[in-house]
C-alpha cells in the first residue's frame, strides 16, 4: 500500500491509495448531491468551492514558479494576476444562461483577441438589484479604458447601454441631482465627476467595469478564493455559477507518493510544524500558518514542487490556439 501526500501553499492532504476509489465515489456522489441542491437554490455548493479554491491556488503557484531555479527567485504573484468585475449597467433583460452566452462567452472571445487571454477563471454572482455580474481572474495586463470598451459594446448589443441612457437622461432632465440626501463629501464628489463623464460621452459609456488591485493583498490565494467562492444574500444564479479555461482545469496540483515506511518520517516532520490537523473520512489535511510545507522536507524536494508547477505553467502558456478558442466557448458551461 503506498501513501499520497499532495502539498499545497498552506497544507498538505494525506490520502492512503487503496482508498482512492472509495474516495472518488464519494466525491463523484457529493457533486451530485450539490448538484441536485444547488439547481434549485442557486447557489454555489461545496463541491464548487473546492473545485475553485484548486484551480486558484494551482493557477498562483503555477506563476509563482514560472520562473524558479533556486530558492529565492519565486515570481511576485500579486503583480501577475488580475481580478476584474463586469457590471450591468441596467436592469437585467435576459436570463442568466442568456447573459452567460451572449456576454461572457462573447467577452473571452474578444478578450483573447485583444488581450492574448489564455488562462482564466469566473465567477457568477447577483447584485443587490438582482442584476447578475461577473468576477474573472486572469495573468493578463489590461488596460481598463479598453477593458470597458470592450464590455460596453457587448452591452450596446443587448440593449443594454440605450436603456441606461434613457433611465440617465430621464434622471437628470433638469440638471445635476444627488442620488440621495444622505451622501458623504467623498461620495458626492464621485457623483459629481460620474455626471460630468456621463454628459461628457452623452451617457454612452457607463463604469460598468473594475480591475481590483491586489498589490497590497497578503494572502492573494486566500483573499481571491474567499472573494469567488461566496454566496450572496440575493438571488441564486439559474445557470452556471463559475468556470475557468481548460488551462487551469487540467492544471494538477503535486503529489507525492511513498511507501508506508517513508511516509513515517514525512508525517513526523508535518505533523510536528503543522498548527492544525483535520481529519476527514477519506483523508487528513495539515494546515500551515506561515512555513510552505514542501520547505519542510528540504531544498530538493522544495526543487521538484516547483518544478512541477514550473511546468504547469509551461503547458497552458503554449495552450494550442484552436484548442484555446474552443475553451471558450466550453469553459462557461461548467456547473
Amino acid at each position: 500500500m503506498s501513501i499520497n501526500f499532495q502539498f499545497r501553499q498552506k497544507c498538505v492532504i494525506l490520502t492512503y491509495a487503496s482508498d482512492a476509489e472509495k474516495e472518488i465515489t464519494h466525491l463523484n456522489h457529493e457533486a451530485a448531491q450539490d448538484a441536485l441542491r444547488n439547481e434549485y437554490s442557486g447557489e454555489l455548493g461545496f463541491t464548487g468551492v473546492r473545485k475553485i479554491r484548486k484551480a486558484i491556488e494551482n493557477f498562483a503557484q503555477s506563476i509563482r514558479y514560472e520562473n524558479y531555479t533556486v530558492p529565492g527567485t519565486e515570481v511576485d504573484v500579486n503583480s501577475k494576476l488580475k481580478f476584474i468585475t463586469l457590471t450591468l449597467p441596467a436592469k437585467q433583460m435576459h436570463s442568466d444562461k442568456a447573459l452567460h452566452r451572449l456576454a461572457l462567452n462573447r467577452f473571452f472571445i474578444a478578450a483573447r483577441r485583444k488581450f492574448k487571454m489564455k488562462n482564466y477563471l469566473w465567477r457568477a454572482e447577483t447584485q443587490k438589484n438582482g442584476n447578475l455580474h461577473y468576477h474573472i481572474l486572469t495573468d493578463v495586463y489590461i488596460y481598463h479604458v479598453q477593458l470597458t470598451e470592450i464590455w460596453n459594446d457587448i452591452m450596446k448589443d443587448l440593449g443594454y447601454i440605450g436603456v441606461y441612457k434613457l433611465s440617465r437622461t430621464i434622471f437628470f432632465k433638469k440638471g445635476f441631482k444627488f442620488s440621495s440626501s444622505q451622501l458623504t463629501v467623498e461620495q458626492k464628489a464621485q457623483e459629481m465627476k460620474a455626471y460630468e463623464r456621463g454628459v461628457a460621452s452623452n451617457w454612452s459609456s457607463p463604469n460598468s467595469t473594475d480591475i481590483h488591485n491586489l498589490q497590497n493583498v497578503d494572502n492573494v490565494e486566500g483573499y481571491v478564493t474567499k472573494y469567488m467562492s461566496k454566496n450572496d444574500a440575493g438571488r441564486g444564479v439559474w445557470a452556471a455559477k463559475w468556470g475557468c479555461s481548460d488551462s487551469l482545469r487540467n492544471m494538477e496540483s503535486f503529489t507525492y507518493k511513498s511507501s508506508v515506511e517513508v511516509a513515517a518520517v514525512i508525517l513526523e516532520d508535518i505533523a510536528e510544524q503543522a498548527s492544525k490537523v483535520i481529519k476527514e473520512e477519506f483523508c487528513t489535511i495539515f494546515v500551515f500558518d506561515k512555513l510552505h510545507p514542501a520547505k519542510l522536507l528540504g531544498t530538493e524536494f522544495y526543487n521538484r514542487y516547483a518544478a512541477h508547477h514550473k511546468n504547469q505553467r509551461k503547458i497552458s502558456q503554449h495552450c494550442d490556439t484552436e484548442q484555446a478558442q474552443h475553451t471558450i466557448h466550453f469553459s462557461c458551461i461548467q456547473s
